[in-house]
């Protein structure tokens, strides 16, 4: 490194050829000095730099010594003009606060990253792979994405990668070539007349593998190595040109692991040193102090007490509250001192006119983001004591009494746009309560899905804050809480308190990877092309596979899922943002410009919401492995419901089946004190046999569930049998009035029933005398039946003697026919010609005639 940088200095150099011997040799010292200083010098930390530049003053003769700064060297640079050192302050550019600018694109420029973003920007831009080391949230990633914005307007086109331990080198390779543009069958690179940078961000992430290697390093090494890469379907070798790497990573531990030395060795190494109190004050003063000159002339004095308030809080949590395997997640970085001021951003110029009003928003948005995560009462109230003890240190005044509930909104208006909101302190609990009231029932009566949720102290609390963090920019958060605790219910409440759509995905047999990438395009879609603010809520049950925690770490950490628009998708997404994009006024209007413009859009109205149990390892684990679950998000932990908060839900759960409230809050407090003794007991029970029994809100639910199917089971069983007595005694009562009215009806029929019986008689006697009558009739008509039977004998002997004749009959005649049909027209000539017909002639035709009737 140290002679690509004095090289990279004597081609900036001009007529060094001309200069005297002497003036060239004291030159190329002060280059050699610089170079050595930041080559060997550049991954040592604070103490040791300074131990270094003093063994280095050491080993110089007086003249040498002469030609060095008296000051330390690391404040200063050659200056290739002037060809002498020159102060870093010289080249260290002003922050001046744009209100237009989202809150993450402010960079406040400090003189480390000025100094570091100038030796890195030397060495990327001559394809020198660099390494950015140093703690979490020291700003890696952002002077990275700094530095390579910059060389965007020198043809240096850059692509960024997050890797997490679930991250494979299959992948990364796939990420990486479908970057890159094919310039022959075996040649890929960047397009012509361009370079490429590939930054990789948590590059030492990577879980090791059985061997103990960590394969997408590999794969890094061996392109750096060879330049290029296999080609995994067919195995040939592919050259990869113009192409450089970048990284980052944080110190080996906490899931991240140590590099290897044969990937290290092609690095140049930046250990960004963690910002100083001065540093951190001058970062976030710069900020405060523009964003209040457009309030009155007495808040703008709060810049200084508020930023020393911040600072000292963060430093002693960041000292005092370690993380431990139950508080996994008590790692506290400058992210969170960053979402601190943030939060005071959302202050409206016209509704904050008292510097107490500041104050106390100030005080809320440290609880927002250092007291939600805390997981016992302890801790809690260490920390507000130690907020309490700043806050009257630097502000010379209380800003919260000590039992007060401070929150603060924007929706206590119902149904008011978005735009028109103010974020204010909310002061009247009972109006809160029934806008939260009224929000459910909007809810309900909008998306169909009924919740019936009861609004004690500590979901109210619950409910502000998810709303705070879903109006921040990029808002992610992350729920955690065991089981019934109401984290999703409240989460839907409160985007739709927001307005913002919210979307889960559905679980069903054969649900994978790619199913997964199905739904994110779904909502990338919502949140980058019809640009509608969304969250996404997703639940740890619902991580089926540990690849969708990988991509789900990319969305908070980049906003981009690696290859989730491909071919036709891609183009689709190109063509429909290209419009906006230009509307815009978005600078880089080229394909790739057009899908960061896209990446940006997804980023600012994307919200992901993760629902975490943090019973078992698979927390602690996740954390480790994916870092931003806790640097990326705000974390709101849900500490078990209080006696109040199960009083509140028994109450309104079992006021149905209770005959009068008095009853009512007698069984609620029952359910409370079994609850509670059942808790007691399980602590009880893990002190004395080490095993846990976890008590959960989801337990004291399905305690009152059941209560109510057992009190409804009953009330069922003695309703039923009492209707079926009451049935019973109403059919008995019917059939005594039915049978008294059928006997008083009976009375009535005795006179028509004698009647009736007198003319029964009357009738049998006449049928007797009909029978007598008809039975002469029937002697008379078989005597006439029986001479009509003999009649009918002779007549069918007639008809036998007639048939008999006919048969010898019909002889004669078929022949006559017969001879009739033989007849022709000569025949009948011959008969018109004759005087006298013979007699034989004339006596068959008289017969003709007698039967024609004719005379």
């Amino acid at each position: 490194m140290m002679t690509k940088l004095l090289y990279l200095l004597l081609q900036e150099t001009q007529g060094l050829h001309l200069m005297e011997r002497g003036e060239a040799k004291h030159y190329v010292f002060k280059m050699f000095t610089w170079s050595m200083l930041w080559s060997f010098g550049g991954n040592l930390l604070d103490d040791s730099k300074a131990q270094f530049e003093q063994y280095y003053r050491t080993l110089q003769t007086e003249e040498e010594v002469a030609l060095l700064p008296k000051d330390t060297l690391w404040d200063f640079r050659i200056n290739t003009k002037t060809r002498t050192w020159e102060s870093w302050n010289a080249i260290h550019p002003k922050f001046v606060y744009n209100p237009s600018v989202p809150y993450f694109d402010l960079l406040v420029p400090t003189l480390d990253t000025t100094k570091y973003g100038f030796v890195a920007q030397m060495l990327l831009q001559h394809e020198t792979p660099v390494l950015f080391t140093g703690d979490t949230g020291v700003g890696k990633s952002v002077l990275a994405r700094e530095i390579l914005n910059r060389l965007l307007q020198r043809d240096v086109i850059p692509i960024f990668v997050n890797f997490s331990a679930q991250s494979e080198s299959a992948r990364t390779q796939e990420i990486i070539e479908s970057r890159l543009e094919r310039r022959k069958k075996t040649l890929l690179g960047a397009p012509i007349n361009k370079k490429i940078v590939v930054f990789i961000d948590d590059v030492n992430m990577p879980k090791l593998d059985r061997y103990g290697s960590q394969p997408p390093i590999e794969l890094l090494r061996q392109f750096v190595d060879f330049r290029g890469v296999y080609d995994r379907e067919k195995m040939y070798w592919k050259d990869v040109v113009d192409v450089t790497l970048g990284a980052a990573c944080a110190p080996p531990g906490g899931g991240r692991n140590v590099l290897s030395a044969r990937f290290i060795r092609h690095f140049t190494l930046f250990s960004l040193p963690s910002p100083s109190s001065d540093t951190l004050r001058t970062i976030f003063k710069a900020i405060l102090t523009g964003f209040f000159n457009d309030f009155n002339m007495a808040i703008r004095p709060l810049t200084e007490p508020m930023v020393d308030t911040a600072v000292a809080v963060y430093e002693r949590i960041s000292a005092e509250l370690l993380p431990t395997p139950k508080k996994s997640h008590y790692v506290f970085n400058l992210r969170d001192l960053s979402k601190c001021v943030q939060g005071v951003l959302q202050a409206d110029p016209s509704s904050y006119i008292n510097p107490m009003q500041l104050m106390r928003l100030f005080y809320h948005e440290s609880l927002r983001i250092f007291y939600d995560r805390l997981i016992n009462e302890e801790d809690k109230g260490y920390f507000k004591q130690l907020l309490q003890d700043c806050c009257e240190k630097f502000f010379e005044t209380t800003v919260v009494q000590p039992e007060e509930t401070i929150m603060f909104g924007d929706f206590m208006v119902f149904g008011q746009p978005a735009e028109d909101r103010v974020y204010e302190e909310i002061k009247e609990m009972k109006k809160l309560k029934s806008i939260l009231v009224d929000y459910l029932e909007d809810y309900n009566g909008t998306v169909g899905t009924e919740m019936n949720l009861v609004f004690f102290a500590d979901a109210i609390e619950h409910i502000v804050r998810l709303a705070r963090l879903l109006r921040s920019e990029r808002g992610n958060g992350l729920l955690v809480g065991v089981s019934g605790m109401g984290k999703q219910s409240l989460a839907k409440l409160a985007a739709h308190i927001n307005g913002y759509q919210c979307h889960q995905i559905a679980l069903r047999r054969g649900y994978d990877h790619s199913c997964f990438h199905e739904d994110l395009r779904r909502i990338y879609w919502i949140a980058g092309v019809l640009n509608k603010a969304t969250v996404f809520l997703i639940t740890d049950t619902q991580i089926v596979h540990e690849s969708f925690m990988e991509d789900i770490n990319n969305i908070l950490n980049s906003g981009e899922v690696p290859n989730l628009f491909e071919g036709d998708e891609y183009e689709k997404i190109i063509l429909n943002t290209r419009q906006p994009c230009i509307e815009s006024g978005y600078p880089n209007q080229t394909r790739d410009g057009i899908y960061e413009f896209f990446i940006k859009r997804v980023r600012a109205n994307l919200h992901v919401i993760m629902c975490m149990s943090p019973v078992g390892d698979t927390f602690r684990g996740r954390c480790r492995m994916f870092p931003s679950l806790v640097n990326c998000c705000t974390i709101d932990w849900f500490v078990k419901w209080p006696a109040e908060a199960l009083r509140s839900v028994a109450i309104g759960s079992l006021k149905d089946v209770s005959d009068n409230e008095v009853q009512c809050k007698h069984l609620a407090q029952i359910c409370v004190m079994v609850h509670e003794s059942v808790e007691s007991i399980s602590e009880r029970f893990y002190r004395e046999m080490r095993r846990h029994y976890y008590t959960t809100p989801s337990s004291y639910l399905q305690l009152l569930n059941q209560y109510r199917v057992l009190v409804q089971k009953r009330v069922d069983c003695i309703v039923q049998k009492k209707d079926r007595i009451a049935n019973g005694l109403s059919k008995i009562l019917e059939t005594n009035q039915v049978v008294a009215e059928m006997g008083e009806e009976l009375k009535k029929f005795v006179p028509i029933l004698d009647e009736k019986a007198r003319n029964l008689k009357e009738l049998l006697a006449k049928l007797d005398k009909d029978n007598a009558t008809a039975e002469s009739v029937k002697k008379s008509v078989a005597k006439d039946e029986a001479e009509a039977k003999v009649k009918a004998s002779e007549t069918q002997e007639i008809a036998d003697e007639a048939a008999r004749d006919l048969e010898i009959v019909l002889p004669t005649l078929q022949a006559a026919q017969d001879a009739l049909k033989s007849l022709n027209k000569n025949d009948i000539n011959e008969l018109r010609v004759f005087q006298k017909p013979p007699k034989l002639v004339q006596f068959v035709m008289e017969a003709v005639c007698i039967l024609l009737g004719a005379k």
